[in-house]
């Protein structure tokens, strides 16, 4: 496929919205990234296979996302020239991609998505490398921040209100992470976190047993906590120690709590 590609013109300022898709295996990654570049999907038309707030890391030379996925590799070998344009400027680039090109046939069949993204594309340099680490540091404090990319200038900044609307400003609200308590860190606990960490949670892992912490610690998006169950501000709880007694006073204790959603693993 050969989708269409062109920059795209920025308006005189983005409001801000609400962006799903910062967490902290997103930033560890770009922590420990070099010459890597962000994209991050501003809006879409048409069938797409992500939407609005939806973000990829690519590095240089590597045609393939280190994190994320924008869903379409056609998609991924435009934003890699791009990216390359970026990070040789150090100026971010907003473009249109439109991947309804039907003259692209493959064994008799159309292979086209059908829709548009507009998409930034933003190199990933040391000084971004700080701005996200301040991100990171709001996460964990669970407040609200409001992240700014000025299209002229490629700068980043975090801001804990709203940014007056700016000409060629971008800003992104970036809400609290959803916190989720896993009570019992027994072996399968790292597999259920190795799927979580990748989307918005903040992890909360609790047993009474401090040895069965320590190789969990050090885990970039989990908090260890020993002792008694506390389940306060989770919005998600996972019961799964194996310790049926325990299991069953934590299940009542989710269940009184309010939260969206408890789920046991006897």
């Amino acid at each position: 496929m050969s989708p269409t590609l062109r920059t795209a013109p920025a308006r005189a300022s983005i409001s801000p919205y609400n962006s799903d898709s910062m967490n902290f295996s997103l930033l560890d990654k770009i922590d420990k990234s070099e010459n890597a570049i962000l994209a991050t999907v501003l809006g879409t038309e048409g069938h797409t296979y992500q939407k609005r707030g939806a973000r990829a890391l690519f590095v240089q030379d590597l045609h393939a996302p280190v994190w994320g996925n924008l869903g379409s590799l056609c998609v991924d070998q435009e934003l890699v020239h791009a990216g390359g344009e970026a990070l040789a400027s150090g100026k971010p680039r907003l473009l249109e991609i439109d991947t309804s090109n039907t003259r692209d046939i493959d064994f008799g069949y159309g292979t086209y998505c059908g829709g548009k993204m507009k998409i930034l594309v933003e190199p990933v340099l040391l000084k971004h490398r700080a701005v996200y680490s301040v991100l990171g540091d709001r996460l964990r404090e669970r407040k609200v921040c409001y992240l700014s990319h000025v299209l002229d200038t490629g700068d980043l900044a975090v801001t804990d209100t709203a940014p007056a609307p700016a000409e060629r400003v971008f800003v992104e609200e970036i809400p609290p992470l959803q916190p989720v308590c896993i009570f019992g860190a027994t072996p399968l606990t790292r597999r259920v976190i190795h799927h979580l960490d990748g989307m918005d949670f903040e992890i909360r892992v609790q047993d009474w047993r401090p040895a069965h912490l320590e190789p969990l610690r050090g885990l970039v998006a989990v908090t260890c906590h020993t002792g008694d169950c506390t389940l306060d501000e989770c919005h998600f709880v996972l019961v799964m120690s194996h310790d049926f007694r325990r299991d069953k006073e934590v299940v009542k204790q989710a269940l009184a709590s309010g939260c969206e959603y408890v789920g046991l693993l006897s």
